[in-house]
């Protein structure tokens, strides 16, 4: 089975996008995808932020597509990114102690 997907998407819950989830939605039905796997970056976020992000991406979700929150997680001084799918809460990755491996921790205890 083939999956058509957008992958690692930002949009306008990101600083460097400003583009809104339902335009991309709208882009992404035109061509076909079946999904997106959104990629918003979490240093600029917050939980309230995340969880209206998660609604949206339920909102502009239907039958035909599938808009799968996720985030960018920045760590190491923002040197290193991590993509982190189906991601529904805020993840903090900018502390000085966060390493790679207690990200894929954190990811996993949230879903991802």
């Amino acid at each position: 089975m083939i999956v058509d997907c957008l992958l690692h998407a930002h949009s306008s819950f990101s600083y460097d996008s400003s583009t809104d989830l339902a335009d991309l939605a709208k882009a992404a039905r035109a061509r076909g995808y079946s999904c997106i796997l959104m990629s918003e970056h979490n240093n600029t976020l917050d939980d309230e932020q995340v969880k209206a992000f998660v609604a949206r991406c339920r909102e502009v979700s239907d039958d035909a597509l599938l808009v799968i929150p996720g985030l960018e997680l920045s760590f190491s001084s923002n040197r290193v990114h991590l993509l982190a799918y189906g991601i529904e809460r805020f993840i903090e990755s900018m502390s000085k102690t966060c390493t790679f491996g207690s990200l894929v921790s954190e990811i996993r205890a949230a879903g991802g």
